[in-house]
């Protein structure tokens, strides 16, 4: 028989069954009839009633059905059918019509009439029937109260299930594929109602169709199964029927592609309306509503009933987390909430010890705690959508490729503790929950914060970036204060289990946690090295306490615990009690000890500095500190007193050394800044216009004036005029003159200036009228204000507290933001008043000018540098002769740091960098083109018409200036991370200033190194972009010619000078100058001549040619003058000039020398007025 020809025949018989139904003309004949009536007529036999009219159609259609199945199985399956036809595309829709028709039928007259009501999908949201609309019945429900009827409908469904069941089931390739497309719906609803609700099968024979039934559904692709048996929920259906569509539903999850499809699936149902979505999902597929997610986690977190939570997550889990490791964002966020709501939400799964906790929360606490525990190598790795592990990723999980060594000590490989760090990002940062963030933060808070530390010393910024919003995160949403004491004290954690692990270097680059070596000495530089990093881990803890939107509260509360941590377990301020020893090669408990109560005074002098206003909103709290402190000066104080007032004794003799010994000056240093710490942010508070006196803190207030008063007379000169400040405004205050004074224009005349009382409160009422002033944003105003304060120093008020209003002033022009810091009319008035300041308080004004002119946490624009550069030079100005000692040191090495090439901008370079891309990277748009283009027209219609406009530019010299500007902001071409030419000008020009100022007080080092910081300059810059610093170098060898010869005019003895020997020209001794200078010789004029005619001659900028012709001129002029002056021997301050030929004759070598002289002989202090035989000439 051949197999294509009884394919045809069987398709030919359906055809011809169907064509009364399918064919347009033969419709129209039974117009009004229905399908059943219709394709009855074809039996030769009288079909008495409607059962048996059905019941043949329906036996025929599944004889048919049958025949085109066991055909297509004998020719070997449709494939292999269409190989020979001409045009098998059209033939297979031919086809495919014939069979959906068939199905159609069986379905819609078997299927459908048979099923109870409450079961399967409505006939009218059934898909699209290939039979035609206008013949079909709309049949009711099988009628459960009719015996006979319902025993016959039974039957007939149980014939259609049957024959259906052998197509499905048959091994060779038929035509199961398209019956089980088109009608599974129908087939799950058939064979659910003979399985569990059948009225005539027995048991076994509902075993067969619960076979059938799980069958259907087994063999059903996840997608389709989620959108039948959803359909089937959405209809209230019958509990028995919607019990079991339930229960497969919630085990869909566990097929491979189960977790992934219904999260898919979720969103295609919950899909916004087309066009009113924000964004495009990375996968391409719908956006994920927030109804979509929320419905995902109840459907994901629901365990099956006749499973346990352990089997049932055990096999979804690696499917939520391959999409919580995914970089799709959506999935992402869908998976971190189905397993931060869903799982760990709920108690029975989530809490401790529970399965969602063991398999989600256990293995990143672990990680992250140094614990290679199970959980760590079972779910601490990538996993593929289907649940499978990722085993591209697997062998760096277990450390391959890593020193054997290195890998024995390895506990958490850098995949592991990169997925630890993610997978709790992911779950506390795309869902905020205040409950899951405690949870899983507070126990890891250490190691997350040395991770932030440690990415930051070692250059790994997104590690530590992560970090550092988990924290942030945990303190600003769910922590309460007392969390930031934690912190506080683990600020120089460095490593868990006691130290036993810590963070290393990963394989791929990133972090790893390894253990340390079992009896590993620490080196004496550890310590010293983790006390310099103490500095850096302070300023990251107070970016994060800067973020904290209870700033005001958080940082009082610090502040409280800090200090009071730092002092009341500080005993060594005390003489007489037990001291510790700073032994750095020591880990014991005194050390830590130290370590700790070092870094609580570090971060409570950070507090002070950084957060000085928010603290004095927060008085109540500061003030206890202050009181605590004072408190413990007095007590130190007072024991000084007692062991120094002793009467003598042979015991008291032999303890004089140890108990000296036991208060070292540094204690005495470090007492003095902290009380002078204490008394500042004590006058900021009571010069606050925002402090008001209350019931609560005037007893605190008097106690600390009692105690302050009591220690006035024993501080030390430098505490003098702080404390007494302090004292003054407390002083004001008690007496109800203090944060409720009025203005100075409300108080009447003959209440001003009366007495000393009255004095100090006219003085502090101008002080409050001038810092209301300076809040002001009117220019005038501001001015005003600046005028009272310069008042206020010239009169060296006792109510200005000098750190205090320097950080004030300075303020005013390098706060952004901050209203009219550009106005020229303020900043200028600002730059007088530091002047007018510094005057006062030379030291103080010029140290914190200068390390805010540095710069070097780039915190401030180059404007404000230049600004403050302009501060500096009016102090030096005014400062004049007074520039001298510790101010003169602190200016000098700061201009010589900032004008070297020492300074790095490592911040400025990279925004720079990030700039110039983004630049490079912006696409022009239109209408930059447009403009171009009509400013081309224009410039050639104006050329073309012979107009020339003056105010024009010439775009040679535009691009010419604009590329300098850029080289000025880039720096030296041959440093690293170089700080801007502009700046280190100004520095320049500021050293040469204070050098023609007061050389004398500069200092031989400070000069010798601005020499030769000049000459290398103009010899190792010879750049175009270079010549502003070269101008400012030829100019500071100038001024440091005229401050010489200013010094000689005015019979002036420096110690220093310049040395006029060479080796060219050996009859000037260099000893000699040598001797008159006492080795402090700043510079030789041969060497520095011989370099400025070099770079004359190379010299490209006539500015810079110019300046270094006037300067070889003056060099030479001043080697005359020095001749004449007799430099050399016996040459001093106020020697007339000699007009001897000197101690050498030229190209004779006659030196010898007294034995007696060199061992010291003669007077003069040891210095020899003649070392030998002098060969003058004479007439």
């Amino acid at each position: 028989m051949n197999g294509l020809g009884d394919i045809q025949r069987a398709f030919d018989a359906a055809n011809e069954f169907l064509k009364p139904v399918l064919n347009k003309e033969d419709i129209q004949k039974y117009k009004g009839d229905s399908i059943v009536e219709i394709l009855s007529r074809s039996c030769d036999s009288t079909l008495e009633n409607d059962a048996e009219k059905r019941s043949y159609v329906i036996e025929r259609a599944l004889e048919l059905l049958k025949g085109i199945h066991i055909a297509y199985v004998d020719a070997g399956g449709p494939d292999k059918a269409d190989e020979d036809d001409k045009d098998p595309a059209l033939t297979d829709a031919k086809r495919r019509k014939t069979i959906h028709a068939l199905l159609d039928l069986l379905s819609i007259e078997g299927i459908y009439p048979s099923l109870s009501p409450g079961v399967g999908v409505p006939l009218e949201q059934r898909i699209i029937t290939s039979l035609p609309t206008g013949v079909v019945a709309k049949h009711q429900p099988a009628d459960v109260t009719d015996a006979s009827k319902r025993r016959e409908d039974e039957r007939l469904l149980a014939r259609i299930l049957d024959e259906l069941d052998k197509i499905l089931r048959t091994e060779e390739q038929g035509i199961q594929q398209v019956v089980h497309n088109r009608i599974i719906s129908d087939i799950i609803s058939g064979s659910a109602e003979l399985a569990f609700n059948s009225t005539i099968f027995t048991s076994s024979q509902k075993k067969r169709y619960e076979f059938l039934f799980y069958l259907v559904v087994n063999r059903g692709s996840t997608p389709t199964l989620l959108s039948i048996l959803s359909s089937f929920l959405q209809t209230s259906p019958v509990p028995w029927f919607k019990h079991q569509i339930t229960s497969q539903l919630s085990h869909l999850p566990l097929r491979p592609d189960g977790v992934i499809q219904t999260v898919v699936f979720l969103a295609h149902q919950m899909a916004p309306v087309l066009g009113s979505q924000d964004h495009v999902p990375d996968s391409g597929g719908p956006p994920i509503t927030v109804q979509a997610i929320m419905q995902t986690s109840r459907v994901l977190s629901s365990v099956p009933v006749n499973m346990t939570p352990e089997a049932y997550f055990a096999n979804v889990s690696p499917k939520l987390l391959a999409l919580l490791d995914s970089s799709d964002v959506d999935l992402k966020k869908t998976a971190a909430y189905v397993i931060g709501s869903g799982i760990l939400g709920n108690k029975a799964y989530g809490a401790p010890k529970a399965i969602g906790y063991e398999i989600f929360v256990r293995p990143v606490l672990d990680a992250l705690n140094g614990i290679a525990s199970q959980a760590v190598q079972t779910y601490l790795r990538k996993f593929n959508v289907d649940g499978s592990p990722d085993n591209t990723t697997h062998k760096h999980e277990h450390g391959h490729g890593q020193d054997g060594e290195i890998s024995a000590l390895t506990v958490i490989t850098e995949p592991q503790l990169y997925l630890a760090l993610h997978r709790l990002y992911a779950l506390v940062m795309l869902h905020p929950n205040p409950v899951l963030l405690r949870r899983l933060v507070l126990p890891v808070m250490s190691p997350l914060w040395g991770l932030v530390c440690y990415s930051r010393e070692y250059k790994k910024g997104g590690w530590g970036e992560t970090a550092f919003n988990i924290l942030q995160a945990f303190f600003s949403i769910t922590a309460p204060l007392s969390r930031y004491e934690t912190l506080v004290q683990d600020i120089l954690w460095d490593g868990g289990n006691h130290g036993r692990w810590g963070f290393a270097p990963g394989e791929d680059g990133g972090i790893s946690i390894r253990k340390r070596p079992k009896g590993e000495k620490k080196d004496p530089g550890y310590v010293m090295d983790l006390i310099d990093r103490g500095d850096d881990r302070i300023n990251d803890f107070l970016k994060l306490l800067s973020t904290d939107p209870q700033n005001d509260e958080a940082t009082a509360h610090v502040f409280l615990f800090a200090s009071s941590r730092w002092l009341l377990d500080d005993t060594r301020r005390i003489p007489g009690s037990k001291v510790a020893t700073f032994d750095p090669s020591s880990q014991s408990t005194d050390l830590q000890i130290m370590l700790k109560q070092l870094v609580s005074a570090k971060l409570t002098e950070k507090l002070l500095e950084q957060f000085k206003e928010s603290l004095s909103r927060q008085p109540g709290r500061v003030l206890d500190v202050i009181h605590q402190l004072i408190e413990s000066e007095c007590q130190r104080i007072e024991t000084e007193e007692q062991v120094s007032s002793k009467g003598p004794s042979l015991s008291r003799l032999s303890s004089i050394v140890h108990e000296k010994a036991d208060v070292p000056e540094e204690q005495h240093s470090d007492s003095a800044e902290s009380l002078s710490a204490a008394c500042s942010l004590l006058s900021t508070i009571l010069s606050s216009p925002s402090f008001s006196m209350t019931d609560k803190l005037r007893p605190v207030l008097s106690e600390i004036r009692a105690k302050l008063d009591a220690i006035l007379p024993k501080l030390p000169a430098s505490l003098i005029q702080t404390a007494t400040t302090s004292s003054v405004l407390l002083e004001i205050t008690l007496t109800g003159k203090g944060a409720d004074a009025p203005m100075l224009e409300d108080i009447p005349a003959s209440k001003k200036a009366s007495d000393r009382g009255d004095e100090l409160f006219e003085q502090h009422t101008l002080h409050r009228q001038a810092l209301k002033n300076l809040d002001s944003d009117l220019p005038p105003v501001q001015a005003e204000g600046l005028t009272t304060l310069t008042r206020l120093i010239n009169m060296n008020s006792p109510i200005l507290d000098i750190p205090s209003t320097f950080t004030l002033l300075l303020s005013l022009i390098t706060t952004p933001g901050r209203a009219n810091a550009d106005d020229e009319f303020i900043y200028l008035n600002v730059i007088k008043c530091i002047s007018h300041l510094s005057s006062r308080h030379p030291y103080t004004v010029v140290k914190q000018l200068s390390e805010a002119y540095a710069d070097r946490n780039e915190e401030i624009t180059l404007d404000q540098r230049l600004r403050i550069g302009e501060a500096l030079l009016s102090t030096v100005q005014n400062l004049d002769k007074t520039l001298v000692g510790g101010t003169a040191k602190v200016l000098g090495e700061t201009m010589l740091s900032v004008a070297g090439r020492r300074g790095r901008k490592a911040k400025t370079h990279k925004a720079r960098e990030e700039y110039k891309a983004k630049e490079a990277k912006k696409p022009k748009t239109e209408d930059d083109e447009l403009d171009e283009e009509m400013k081309t027209k224009i410039d050639e219609i104006k050329k073309s018409q012979g107009v020339e406009d003056p105010d024009a530019e010439d775009p040679a010299k535009t691009a010419h200036s604009a590329k300098i500007l850029e080289a000025w902001a880039r720096g030296a071409a041959k440093d690293e991370q170089p700080d801007d030419l502009r700046v280190r000008a100004s520095a320049v020009s500021i050293l040469a200033s204070a050098i023609q100022t007061n050389i004398a007080g500069m200092g031989a080092s400070v000069v010798t190194a601005a020499v030769d910081m000049s000459l290398s300059i103009l010899n190792l810059e010879p750049g175009p972009e270079s010549a502003i610093l070269r101008r400012a170098a030829v100019i500071l060898l100038l001024d440091v010619l005229k401050a010489l010869d200013n010094a000689k005019e005015a019979s002036v003895d420096l110690g220093f000078g310049f040395s006029l020997a060479s080796a060219s020209n050996p009859a000037y001794d260099l000893s000699s100058q040598e001797d008159t200078y006492e080795g402090n010789v700043i510079g030789n004029i041969p060497t520095i001549l011989r370099t400025l005619s070099f770079v004359e001659s190379r010299e490209e900028d006539p500015i810079v040619k110019g300046h270094v012709r006037n300067v070889i001129e003056s060099y030479e002029a001043w080697f005359e003058k020095s001749l004449l002056w007799g430099i050399g021997k016996g040459s001093g301050a106020g020697q007339e000039p000699r007009f001897t030929i000197g101690d050498r004759l030229a190209g004779l070598s006659v030196n010898p020398s007294l034995n007696s002289d060199r061992e010291g002989g003669g007077s003069g202090g040891g210095r020899n007025e003649f070392r030998g035989p002098r060969i003058e000439e004479i007439e």
